[in-house]
């Protein structure tokens, strides 16, 4: 049990307990705080565009392994998969790919950024 403890706003008036009371207070402040966290992460998801596959982003991911494979690229190689999906989807929305995963370099039509990467 604990008396007089205090919180952001000032001393809890009742007793820390389990038992109602500023117990409640205390619980209903990680209530707030989780509410808000929530809030803030629905807005930042909110602003991401979602980018869905389609006929057109399995074309892209087709010819870049047809074109990696017998050059003897590294995207061409099935343990890279995932990094010609991603790839594959910079290209076919024309966009830069911020990375500095060097498995990219040197893929036809890729345009990579690594200046926005801390070092």
């Amino acid at each position: 049990m604990l008396r007089g403890r205090f919180d952001s706003s000032g001393p809890l008036d009742e007793s820390v307990d389990g038992h109602g009371g500023a117990g409640d207070n205390v619980g209903q402040g990680h209530l707030a705080l989780r509410e808000a966290r929530q809030r803030k992460l629905d807005a930042k998801i909110a602003a991401v565009a979602v980018v869905r596959s389609g006929d057109e982003l399995v074309a892209t991911y087709a010819r870049l392994r047809a074109d990696c494979v017998p050059g003897g690229h590294a995207l061409g190689q099935r343990e890279h998969d995932a990094d010609r999906w991603i790839a594959a989807t910079a290209l076919r929305l024309g966009i830069p790919l911020v990375s500095n995963d060097r498995v990219l370099e040197g893929t036809s039509g890729l345009q990579l950024d690594s200046t926005h990467l801390a070092s």
